[in-house]
């Protein structure tokens, strides 16, 4: 599979670099507007250089204020041998700024667990990290043309994460916290408000271990908001 996203990560960076502009009225983290499709799905693919990782999420917003999203995964981890179950969850609040609304900024809280890898290289040892994030999502939508709009984002947090490992008995081995800072870009390709493709980096700064992660996140909004 890393492979496979080695090769399609890069490819849709390069995709929505040279593709024309559009459609308006988009959220701060690039995806569908919450304005024409309250609920939304979303498949994620994502990739650091020890792990890989493929997830669904669920997204639901109104058209200016708070949103809400939750996602699953399942991570491959090379060092371990094994593979974890990756729960996550965030909230917001989307602002809009200029007369044609085209500026977007929105303060963001997330939470995420990932459970394992558990028993890796036979080692009866479970796994747990806890990791959080406070901070804020600003976006700025290119002038439209046709059906296409490109969305670039950023996002600026403080972060928290929480390693732990426990033997079969629940007994403690070692406890490690860390609080750092995240930064995250991206740029969303949504095609008439409804569908995106967006390319994403994150970096950790001032992280032990930290490592940058490349993702692609395709999100699909269905629903029609009634029109007052």
């Amino acid at each position: 599979m890393r492979r496979i996203l080695r090769r399609i990560l890069p490819v849709s960076l390069a995709l929505v670099l040279t593709v024309a502009p559009a459609v308006r009225g988009q959220s701060c983290q690039g995806l569908p507007s919450f304005s024409t499709s309250p609920l939304q799905v979303t498949g994620e693919a994502s990739l650091t250089w020890r792990s890989d990782a493929l997830g669904a999420g669920l997204r639901y917003g109104f058209p200016r204020g708070p949103f809400g999203q939750m996602s699953v995964a399942s991570r491959t981890h090379e060092n371990f041998g094994g593979s974890s179950l990756d729960l996550g969850g965030a909230a917001g609040y989307e602002i809009s700024f200029g007369a044609e609304s085209r500026v977007h900024l929105c303060p963001v809280i997330a939470g995420a667990l990932e459970i394992g890898p558990n028993n890796a290289f036979n080692s009866d040892v479970k796994r747990l990290r806890q990791s959080a994030h406070l901070g804020f999502a600003v976006s700025a939508e290119l002038r439209p043309m046709q059906r296409w709009n490109v969305v670039p984002t950023v996002g600026l947090a403080y972060a928290y994460q929480n390693d732990e490992a426990k033997d079969h008995a629940g007994s403690v081995l070692f406890q490690i916290a860390d609080h750092y800072t995240l930064a995250q870009l991206g740029v969303g390709l949504v095609y008439k408000s409804t569908l995106s493709l967006r390319p994403y980096v994150d970096l950790p700064f001032w992280l032990s271990g930290g490592e940058p992660t490349v993702g692609l996140v395709v999100g699909y909004g269905f629903g029609k908001r009634a029109r007052s």
